[in-house]
């Protein structure tokens, strides 16, 4: 878009939204002015006191919006709700951000529950509802107190029915509005440099000082704390307008709004889940999760089990133990030397550095967090199990949330039947079988954690046999599954397994993994998903090093000399 229809765009948006709050919105447009600062207090103008100065300015001046709705009075409220409601779509449409900013912040002083049904929401109802009842209400509560009979209350989402039409629409709006907003102080994090729910980072002050300066320290100097504090509100006000949203359509009992909210706040956050800070955000998944329970999730199965997956690992994460040092890596597999073969020297597994490897231990206060995570990862296999073909995923999809269960239930000292909960499967073989085969290998790679040894775990030979049988539609998830079976395989010193294993890995050596027919971008990030959620530091080297691994496996193999890896 060029400039000047920028600049047309703008004038014509504030022009309009002035007619409908002459007294106060150009107050409030203020607040993004680069025109003007606020700086109290005396002291060289570093970039810090101006970022400060910026978000001081903005606090002051979106403050004046509060008491519109007090000075305009209930006229006109439902026109005046959709003109703001149009003006903030149109100016998200034009990319005119602060304006869109503006007409939202007007439009969701609305947003407080006026047209809401009482009974379905009775914390969010205004003294205006309770104005509002009319005199066959009041006659229908006062039969019921003598008769002793009362309506039974179904829910939220049921007792919205009996809302009016109109009003429901301007319900719809104000999760859409709410929606607007969010997204648009994201754009003005962006502005700053910064993501949503990340801390801006300090900048370099390039300007001079007079001799004997002293530089504050980020962390000490109060405007860089004023503004970091802005930074911080921007972002629980964007996830507020989301989350908003998503409340909006759980009382309209809309499915579509409630997964348009789960995509904003799961879209938006991704670079969190991405660094592995799922516990910053962990509430804030749980809210939606529990709203795609409640009304449904729209056929959006894909997200339901990505949402699953990252709660569960958020739940876990704070309880893992450390991860070990490649220098650490395990030689219990290496078969004895001539000079040492003593049953009690065979009997204990020594690390890298000669040391007996120790056991490791969950603290008890992780129980609630791991049993909560197992049945968030249980959900998620209910719903994709195959009973219902539309909420079929791709095994590429499933395979994280089933990996994640395993480790759950392991940190929680829960054994896993030797069936591998494949019995619980739809009608699908196909799919059975795969999900056998994906938790037997996770069960068998994460027995040599020291947390918990499976007692049903299959053995290598009948992993592979079960590997082979199934008709995978996503070639990755095959050699990763072959890729783990070799390197057991080789652990275990089991030199048929390990050439059997490997021949089958390297069969995508030439063809590739990635399907015809298929984004190869979306596949690619879901390789990099697998690849970071693969709790074994070895494992993740083998990916990485796979025709290397390979030919020191054949030479151990030939030589009869045991290798590290």
């Amino acid at each position: 878009m060029s400039f000047q229809t920028q600049t047309t765009n703008f004038g014509l948006c504030t022009i309009s939204d002035q007619s409908l709050a002459p007294d106060a919105f150009l107050l409030v447009l203020d607040s993004e002015s680069d025109t003007k600062d606020v700086l109290i207090g005396k002291g060289p103008l570093t970039v810090i006191r101006q970022l400060s100065g910026r978000a001081r300015r903005f606090t002051q001046a979106v403050r004046k919006a509060e008491g519109h709705l007090k000075r305009l009075g209930d006229e006109n409220e439902r026109e005046r709700a959709r003109l703001w409601a149009d003006l903030a779509k149109t100016a998200r449409k034009q990319e005119v951000w602060d304006v869109c900013r503006v007409a939202s912040r007007f439009c969701l002083l609305y947003d407080d529950g006026r047209w809401k049904n009482p009974s379905a929401s009775p914390s969010r109802s205004s003294p205006k509802l309770e104005r509002a009842k009319t005199s066959e209400g009041k006659e229908k509560e006062d039969e019921e107190k003598k008769t002793g009979r009362a309506t039974v209350s179904q829910g939220p989402s049921v007792d919205l029915v009996a809302a009016p039409l109109y009003d429901k629409d301007l319900i719809r709006i104000l999760a859409e509005v709410n929606f607007i907003q969010g997204e648009a102080l994201v754009h003005l994090l962006r502005t700053e440099g910064v993501q949503l729910n990340d801390q801006p980072i300090p900048p370099e002050d390039k300007s001079k000082h007079p001799k004997g300066y002293v530089a504050k320290k980020p962390e000490e100097d109060p405007d860089w704390i004023e503004y970091c504090d802005w930074i911080s509100y921007l972002s629980e006000t964007s996830t507020a307008s989301f989350l908003q949203g998503l409340s909006l359509g759980l009382e309209l009992n809309e499915a579509w709004l409630v997964c348009s909210a789960v995509a904003y706040i799961w879209n938006y956050n991704n670079h969190v889940l991405t660094q592995n800070r799922h516990r910053e955000i962990i509430e804030t998944l749980q809210t939606v999760l529990d709203g795609m329970k409640k009304v449904g999730h729209a056929g959006e199965t894909i997200m339901l089990v990505n949402i699953c997956n990252a709660l569960a690992f958020g739940l876990l994460k704070p309880w893992l133990p450390p991860k070990e040092e490649p220098a650490m890596a395990v030689v219990a597999a290496a078969s004895p030397s001539p000079r040492d073969k003593s049953p009690r020297s065979r009997a204990k597994p020594v690390t890298a550095t000669g040391k007996p490897k120790a056991t490791v231990t969950i603290s008890p206060d992780a129980m609630p967090d791991l049993k909560k995570a197992i049945e968030v990862c249980e959900y998620a296999m209910r719903v994709t199990n195959g009973c219902s073909p539309t909420d079929v995923v791709p095994v590429c999809v499933r395979t994280l949330v089933l990996q994640t269960w395993v480790l759950a239930k392991q940190m929680a000292q829960q054994q896993i039947s030797k069936s591998c909960s494949a019995d619980d499967e739809g009608s699908t073989k196909t799919q059975r079988q795969m999900t056998r085969a994906i938790i037997a290998t996770e069960m068998l790679c994460l027995s040599k954690n020291d947390i918990m040894e499976f007692k049903d775990t299959l053995s290598i030979s009948e992993i592979a046999k079960i590997v082979e049988e199934c008709q995978w539609p996503d070639q990755f998830i095959e050699l990763q599954l072959w890729s783990r079976l070799t390197y057991m395989a080789y652990l275990a010193r089991a030199h048929d397994l390990v050439m059997h294993c490997s021949q089958k890995a390297l069969r995508f050596a030439t063809s590739g993994t990635v399907t015809k027919g298929k984004n190869s971008e979306a596949q690619i990030s879901m390789i990099h998903k697998l690849c970071s959620n693969s709790w074994d530091s070895q494992l993740l080297v083998l990916f990485l090093h796979l025709p290397f691994h390979f030919s020191l496996i054949t030479l151990s193999t030939l030589t009869g000399r045991p290798e590290t890896i």
